[in-house]
């Protein structure tokens, strides 16, 4: 299990469109989990935003096999 946290002044919000959904699920998942997940992201999370940031603190953590 991995995560990030992250934090800075945000410089601005905008609505996300499917666009960019597809974008970062084809980036970030094995393509043999792509559509299950777009699939699940469209019907189940609901409205997505960008949040454009400048980081100035970050804190990361990889505590090994799930």
């Amino acid at each position: 299990m991995r995560y990030v946290a992250v934090d800075g002044p945000v410089s601005r919000i905008e609505p996300g469109g499917d666009e960019l959904l597809v974008e970062l699920t084809r980036r970030y998942l094995p393509p043999h989990r792509v559509d299950a997940f777009l699939d699940y992201a469209r019907s189940e999370l609901g409205g997505q935003v960008v949040i454009a940031m400048t980081p100035q603190h970050w804190l990361s953590a990889d505590l090994g096999e799930a």
